[in-house]
């Protein structure tokens, strides 16, 4: 697809239900990034997967270096729900500058991910993966805010039966054992009581050792390994952006 003021917006290339929309949402971004950043990667019918690589890399590894490069990132970001936060073990940035850089590293691995084909697979996927959001047994999410798979995700959950974990903190699935165990005995006393119990989950967690409380940065070099705090917030995401 040519870069031109009449080519069509690579989302309505394909039916945009509710399942796609991740797929969709990252060929936004790398439409955005070609646009603003460097014409030259290709979001459709990449040719060389390598060589597309390097120069959407390259592209999103040069945009801080200068304060209009640092702006432009920006509105991909938000279009796809990239958070400006990738460092597990810091607080979300404040300052402009390294925002961008911690946002560029979930940019620089979705900037070219894989779009939907047109093969028969996916078009089954996309035909029957428009799941209501309303589940018939009880649910418990976790999720972060600084997840690069966007907290909308857990928004898109509604009803009676479904109890949102938010976790303070950046990474996808960064999330503790000692996290991942209340989450389940959560799940497990709604289930055998019957109803919603309001214990703290702080001190749930807290029961546990801290063997049960380490994560690791792979963002780093080297990974940055720590034992961290429970780290659940009140946070009410909202829907899912994509249709």
């Amino acid at each position: 697809m040519e870069r031109n003021a009449s080519a069509p917006h690579p989302r309505h290339l394909s039916r945009r239900v509710h399942a796609a929309g991740r797929s969709d949402q990252l060929l936004d971004l790398g439409f955005v990034i070609r646009t603003l950043l460097e014409p030259s990667p290709e979001v459709v019918r990449i040719s060389d997967v390598a060589s597309n690589e390097a120069r959407a890399f390259a592209a999103v590894d040069s945009a801080p270096s200068s304060a209009a490069g640092r702006a432009r990132p920006a509105p991909a970001d938000a279009v796809a729900g990239i958070p400006a936060w990738s460092r597990v073990h810091e607080p979300r940035p404040v300052e402009v500058a390294e925002a961008v850089a911690q946002a560029a590293v979930h940019d620089r691995t979705f900037a070219t991910s894989p779009s939907w084909g047109s093969g028969p697979a996916d078009r089954r996927l996309r035909s029957s993966g428009d799941p209501p959001g309303r589940p018939r047994s009880p649910v418990v999410t976790l999720h972060a805010p600084g997840d690069p798979t966007p907290v909308g995700h857990s928004g898109a959950y509604r009803g009676r039966d479904v109890r949102q974990l938010p976790v303070n903190r950046a990474g996808h699935c960064k999330h503790t054992a000692a996290e991942e165990l209340v989450a389940l005995r959560v799940l497990e006393d709604r289930i055998s009581t019957g109803r919603r119990q309001h214990a703290d989950v702080h001190d749930m967690a807290g029961q546990h050792g801290p063997e049960m409380r380490v994560l690791q940065d792979r963002t780093t070099t080297p990974p940055r390994e720590e034992t961290v705090a429970p780290g659940f917030v009140t946070h009410h995401p909202g829907r899912f952006p994509r249709p």
